[in-house]
C-alpha cells in the first residue's frame, strides 16, 4: 500500500506540474481515489480483525487494487479459483481470519 500511495501521489504531482492535459488530471484523481479507498479498506480490515477476528475487508482492498488500479487486458477473463474463493468469502457469513486472507492474497 505504501508503494501504491507513493506512486499515486508522485503521478498526481507530475500531472499537476503541467497545464495541458486534463485527461491525465482526471486519471490522476481517479487513481488517488482508488488508492485511498484500498488503504482505508486495509486499515479497517486490521481494526475489525483485532476486534472480531474477521479480515474479509482486506480482500475488498485487494479487489480495488486488482480491478481499479492495476492495468490489465480488458478482454481477458479474470475469474480464477482464487477470485472465486475471495467472492465466496466476501458473500458468506463466516468471519475469515488474517491467516486465511493472507493465503488468498498470496495466491492472487
Amino acid at each position: 500500500m505504501h508503494g501504491l500511495t507513493d506512486r499515486a501521489v508522485g503521478f498526481a504531482r507530475e500531472v499537476a506540474s503541467r497545464t495541458d492535459n486534463e485527461a491525465e488530471a482526471r486519471r490522476a484523481t481517479s487513481l488517488l481515489y482508488h488508492v485511498a479507498s484500498a488503504v482505508a479498506l486495509a486499515w479497517e480490515a486490521q481494526r475489525i480483525h483485532e476486534r472480531r477476528g474477521d479480515a474479509r475487508r482486506l480482500l475488498l482492498s485487494r479487489l480495488v487494487v486488482d480491478h481499479r488500479i492495476s492495468a490489465g487486458d480488458p478482454f481477458r477473463l479474470t475469474e480464477n479459483a482464487t477470485q472465486a474463493a475471495i467472492a465466496d468469502h466476501l458473500l458468506g457469513e463466516r468471519p475469515v481470519g488474517i491467516v486465511e486472507v493472507g493465503e488468498l492474497l498470496a495466491a492472487a
